[in-house]
C-alpha cells in the first residue's frame, strides 16, 4: 500500500510531533504537541498516539530515529487494513557474541 493510503500526511505529522514531544521527556505531552502543530489534534487522540507507540506491535523507545518509529507504526496500520496478525516487530540482533 501506499503510504497516503495507511495513513495521512497531517496524520504523519501528528505522530512526529508526539515523537518529538516523548523524545525531550515533556511533563506535557499534548502541550508540546500542540506548540508544535497549526492544527493539533485532540487531547484524546494524542492520548491514542502515545498508547500505539507504546503498544505491543511498535514498542517505541526514546532515541531511535522517528523514521523507524514511524514505519512501524505504518506496518501496524497496514496489518489492520489487511487483517493480518498484529504482533511485536522483528528486531535484528546482530552482536552474535
Amino acid at each position: 500500500m501506499l503510504d497516503d493510503e495507511l495513513m495521512s500526511p497531517a496524520q504523519r505529522e501528528q505522530l512526529r510531533a508526539v515523537i518529538a514531544a516523548l523524545e525531550v521527556d515533556a511533563e506535557d505531552v499534548y502541550a508540546v504537541v500542540c506548540a508544535a502543530l497549526v492544527q493539533p489534534p485532540s487531547r484524546g487522540e494524542v492520548a491514542l498516539i502515545v498508547g500505539v507507540l507504546h503498544s505491543e506491535a511498535v514498542q517505541y523507545r526514546r532515541g531511535e530515529p522517528a523514521g523507524q518509529v514511524i514505519g512501524r507504526v505504518m506496518d501496524l496500520v497496514e496489518a489492520i487494513k489487511e487483517g493480518r496478525p498484529i504482533g511485536p516487530p522483528a528486531r535484528v540482533d546482530d552482536d552474535r557474541y
